[in-house]
């Protein structure tokens, strides 16, 4: 796991270094166990002697030659565009909002990283304690996923709005709204601010002036109010969500309400559906999934597929396509039939065959081999890197229906077991159920949909 520790500094060269070497000295346990990977982005404004400080460091001492970032701005422009600068030069998993006067302790990484772990998927943001002292539900500095940056954040760690104050009240108060906040009492970080009598007041501290902090004070209550629109533009790339619903030519009143609201709240989140008419599954989700790939710019960008005959609850899409960084992730999904069995597998190692897994942890994620593709979601990468291992630029799905095998899995299944194949992971989110909205044989439904196809009265047939 790769962490970003973004550091903006200006006219503090030796508190800077010193700022430098307690955060490696803190982290030594951590490093040392291979569990974590530091990089530091120091992002220095206009300021030549701590230029030439941390230089003159990465020349000498190994640990910031191999893990410290330089990002030098002839014309800087603030802290809030330095934070985003430096998060647009970073590329850990793991972002925190760092700074030149912060006294990094032993153990406040692991403290985080636990804190981290309870969170719904272990994504979000963690407040990080900065020894003040002060009673508030906000944290000034903190760890968060880059995830939830893109996510929640509109892609900047640090909304560029204000002018140098109320960028942590904003982002903690986005989190807590989604329920992805967590504050982290053991992870130290002292903040040695001159306004605890932690420093002296030195030109960085005295730009804070009170009027700077009113106006960024009754920007922070507009935005509030008016709900943080992301009315900036993003520092890095944000991952798009597409969604298409296979096989619509026929449908259950049930289905089409749970859909109906699916769909409003894809909406509201601005997520692209892929539109198709009818056709076999298999050739429905290849279109679908040749489209997405024209459509999609970025590797986490993510198809969410569901069918039209399941139960699916309104965030169905935005819980698929926000679970972690697996390949490919189900929900909950049950065969249909008088066994309503949840359609999950696992490949047994003596017998080579995929065993349904009976029981699972509920409310978990759980690495399969094989999950009901009734609502699946699947990243760009997955696409790109099946591509370069079968060296095949489409069949995605149909090519499962175009060999002379005996076996004939579903297309569903064939994808899969490509997945596995090639190392792709696959997981079940089992806190997301999905059921099938009838009870019925596989036959039956072949029958309905070629009753369907005919133009006849396919409900009959149930």
């Amino acid at each position: 796991m790769k962490i970003s520790v973004i550091i903006p500094s200006k006219g503090r060269s030796n508190q800077l270094v010193s700022c430098v070497d307690r955060l490696f000295a803190s982290v030594y346990q951590e490093l040392a166990a291979g569990s974590v990977e530091i990089e530091v982005v120091l992002v220095i404004d206009e300021d030549e002697e701590s230029k030439a400080a941390v230089l003159n460091e990465i020349e000498l001492s190994p640990m910031w030659k191999e893990s410290v970032k330089l990002l030098y701005r002839e014309h800087g422009n603030g802290p809030m565009h330095a934070w985003n600068d430096g998060l647009k030069a970073s590329c850990g998993e793991l972002i925190v909002l760092g700074a030149d006067d912060l006294w990094f302790t032993e153990g406040w990484l692991t403290a985080a990283l636990e804190a981290l772990s309870t969170l719904p998927d272990k994504d979000g943001l963690v407040g990080l304690n900065d020894g003040s002292g002060l009673e508030r539900n906000f944290a000034t500095h903190w760890l968060c996923t880059r995830r939830w940056i893109q996510r929640e954040q509109h892609g900047c760690l640090v909304v560029p709005h204000y002018q140098r104050q109320y960028i942590d009240p904003e982002a903690c108060t986005r989190a807590q709204i989604s329920g992805h906040y967590i504050y982290a009492d053991k992870a130290l970080v002292e903040h040695r601010h001159h306004l605890w009598g932690k420093a002296a007041l030195d030109q960085t501290y005295a730009a804070n002036t009170p009027q700077i902090c009113e106006a960024d004070r009754q920007l922070y209550l507009a935005r509030l109010a008016a709900g943080f629109p992301d009315d900036f533009p993003p520092a890095i790339d944000i991952p798009q969500v597409f969604w298409a619903v296979p096989r619509e030519r026929f449908s259950f009143n049930e289905a089409a309400r749970a859909l109906e609201n699916v769909a409003m709240h894809c909406q509201d989140l601005g997520y692209t559906k892929i539109e198709a008419g009818y056709a076999a599954t298999d050739t429905s989700r290849e279109g679908f999934t040749r489209k997405f790939l024209s459509l999609s710019r970025h590797p986490d960008d993510v198809l969410v597929m569901l069918d039209n005959d399941h139960d699916h609850p309104a965030d169905v899409v935005e819980r698929l396509a926000n679970v972690g960084n697996a390949g490919v992730v189900g929900a909950l999904v049950r065969r249909r039939g008088d066994e309503l069995d949840a359609l999950l597998f696992r490949r047994n190692p003596v017998t080579q065959r995929m065993d349904r897994i009976a029981k699972w942890p509920e409310g978990e994620l759980v690495e399969v081999d094989l999950v009901g593709a009734g609502a699946i979601a699947i990243r760009r990468w997955v696409f790109d890197k099946l591509r370069e291992k079968y060296e095949i630029n489409f069949w995605f799905w149909q090519y499962a229906y175009n060999t002379n095998s005996s076996e004939r899995p579903g297309e569903e299944i064939y994808f899969q077991r490509m997945c596995e194949d090639a190392g792709i992971p696959i997981v079940c989110d089992t806190s997301l159920s999905c059921p099938h909205l009838i009870v019925t044989t596989v036959e039956k439904i072949i029958a309905i949909a070629e009753a369907s196809a005919r133009g006849e009265d396919w409900k009959k047939i149930l």
